[in-house]
């Protein structure tokens, strides 16, 4: 198969491909149904993950984002309406932050890595005979903030994962 062909039809995602012989299912599901090989598993993320791509979409194109900017970049960043965005700027202030760059780079790194990390570690732990040394998600205090922390909703004192958390948010 050609290059050019491959590229095109790659998913802009950073999800691995099932292919049903080596990846049978998603990861998600396999670890929601127990369905891994138990071996010790490290998972986690770094405290500014998302750094990077705040410096590859603003920064280093002549495009830095200003207190004016946060919010559509907010919404750029994640594909949310501008409603979704506002609840996500109120959640990570500007005031808070050495510059709105920063306080973008800690909304995406929350919202997509730490809270992803997080809900690994917990699907995992359901299936595991030994309690873990750290969980670095844990300790990350700007982690809770991301949509409806910690790890049950305000409104109705149900546990709910990160993701799902996130999903119905962007819903709003």
């Amino acid at each position: 198969m050609p290059v050019r062909r491959l590229l095109a039809a790659q998913d802009q995602e950073s999800e691995p491909i099932i292919d049903g012989r080596v990846l049978t299912r998603s990861i998600s599901t396999a670890l929601a149904r127990g369905q891994f090989q138990r071996v010790p598993l490290m998972n986690g993320t770094t405290a500014d993950e998302w750094r990077l791509m705040v410096a590859l979409s603003h920064d280093l194109v002549g495009r830095p984002v200003t207190a004016r900017t946060y919010r559509s970049a907010i919404a750029a960043a994640f594909g949310v309406r501008p409603a979704v965005a506002a609840e996500i700027a109120t959640r990570y202030p500007l005031n808070a932050y050495p510059s709105p760059a920063l306080a973008l780079a800690a909304a995406g790194t929350d919202g997509i890595f730490a809270c992803t990390a997080r809900e690994v570690n917990q699907l995992a732990s359901r299936y595991s005979r030994s309690r873990p040394l750290v969980d670095a998600t844990k300790s990350l205090t700007a982690r809770e903030r991301w949509v409806g922390w910690p790890s049950t909703t305000r409104n109705t004192g149900r546990s709910e994962s990160c993701s799902s958390r996130l999903q119905k948010s962007m819903k709003v």
